[in-house]
């Protein structure tokens, strides 16, 4: 038997030992094989998972060592760092290769990252390429590129077939048939898929082509030398959730924030109220019920609760509600207003340390009743609240700058290229 093989079998020896399936643990090599498998075909993993023909890992499980790869645009140096070890152990002639280029029209769009809680920009196919004029400035480039091969890098010959586009357009292709119906692939979408075929064409070496195949069918590269390269590192996410729950630590060490064991009276007079407030406090019900689904403390219960059905800015909420929305605490209106507020004015960059730096700063008063969960609880808010209006102002700018989009291609219309 071959290493793949005799892993199989250790494995199935081990799977026998435990009548709960959770409770199996699994050896460096078969997380490394169960990898490839899913990525080669997740339909076929979930055949020999579902039917218990082979002891696989839960799907999860697998995805969550792929999402700590960079997904972002452009190179990553973990995945650069990766592929310098696989070239490691290969031989000059296979560390051979072949530059391919193509031209495609972009537009400006910004996502959100949740694992860092900032935007990022990502391009997407806008206006339809001239072929035509693709087809010459491909051509031109790849004469201008034999030519400095061949007189200024002293290249016996230039394999001109190996530098055309047809390679990247069945790379193309096969994105697409990956993507299964979906002939218009999003960005967010095309990066996943690309990331997976990067990872498995890393990690698995090809039985055709110019590299040298060993006996074994083991993967040259472990599990551990992912974990070695990607994560390594503390996640930026809950450093600023941390940074943020030090700060709100140190305003209740400095007697600036205090619980308060007995509510002001809030008046229900005929208060001014915009359109704006009435906003802020529909979004302050979503909120609340997204953070009572974790709550188990009867105070904190108690306050998240305890409402104000004749409050001014209630609008919004008696319209849509049909028995199910939520009218949320006072107090906590007047906080995410003020939190708000700050979002307004730094919603451009560095969005979560600019409003976390500005209410911290400036008379954080948040009446909290629970003195033990204050913090946890008004971090939870801030952190939801900021990455809600981050996922909501980027959908906003991308809706803007498809109109500049459609007013670009009107324009482009009347010009011949």
């Amino acid at each position: 038997m071959n290493e793949s093989q005799k892993i199989l079998v250790i494995e199935c020896f081990a799977a026998a030992k435990y009548r709960n399936p959770k409770s199996r643990r699994y050896t460096e090599n078969w997380l490394m094989l169960c990898l490839l498998l899913n990525i080669r075909s997740p339909s076929a993993y979930k055949y020999l998972r579902e039917s218990a023909l082979l002891p696989l890992l839960h799907p999860k499980t697998v995805r969550s060592h792929l999402a700590s790869i960079n997904t972002a645009c452009g190179f990553d140096k973990d995945f650069l760092s990766l592929l310098k070890k696989k070239c490691d152990q290969m031989t000059d002639i296979a560390k051979h290769g072949i530059l391919l280029f193509d031209s495609i029209n972009l537009r400006k769009s910004i996502a959100v990252n949740l694992s860092n809680l900032t935007y990022y920009c990502v391009p997407v196919s806008d206006l339809n390429p001239n072929v035509a004029e693709s087809r010459e400035s491909a051509q031109l480039l790849i004469a201008l590129q034999n030519k400095h091969l061949l007189e200024n890098c002293n290249f016996e010959y230039v394999l001109t077939g190996k530098i055309g586009q047809d390679l990247l357009e069945t790379f193309f292709g096969t994105i697409t048939q990956v993507s299964d119906p979906n002939d218009h692939l999003t960005t967010p979408t095309f990066l996943h898929l690309y990331k997976i075929l990067s990872v498995y064409s890393v990690l698995k070496l090809p039985k055709f082509s110019n590299c040298t195949i060993t006996n074994t069918d083991a993967p040259k590269l472990s599990l551990e030398d992912l974990r070695e390269i990607f994560h390594n590192k503390t996640n930026e996410r809950y450093e600023k959730i941390n940074r943020l729950r030090t700060k709100l630590d140190q305003l209740v060490e400095d007697g600036i924030w205090e619980p308060c064991d007995i509510f002001p009276q809030v008046s229900n007079g005929s208060d001014k109220s915009n359109t704006r407030d009435w906003l802020i406090y529909y979004l302050c019900g979503y909120v609340t019920k997204k953070i009572l689904i974790r709550k188990q403390c009867a105070s904190c219960i108690l306050f998240l609760k305890s409402s104000n059905i004749n409050h001014p800015t209630a609008g919004i909420v008696v319209l849509k509600s049909k028995g199910q929305l939520i009218y949320p605490n006072t107090f906590l209106f007047e906080f995410l207003s003020i939190v708000e507020h700050s979002f307004e004015r730094f919603c451009m960059d560095y969005v979560f340390e600019k409003v976390v730096e500005d209410i911290t700063e400036n008379n954080f008063n948040f009446k909290y009743s629970c003195s033990e969960h204050k913090v946890d609880v008004a971090c939870e808010i801030i952190v939801y609240y900021l990455q809600m209006r981050l996922c909501q102002f980027s959908y906003q700018d991308n809706l803007k700058q498809k109109k500049v989009s459609r007013e670009k291609k009107k324009i482009s219309k009347l010009y011949n290229t």
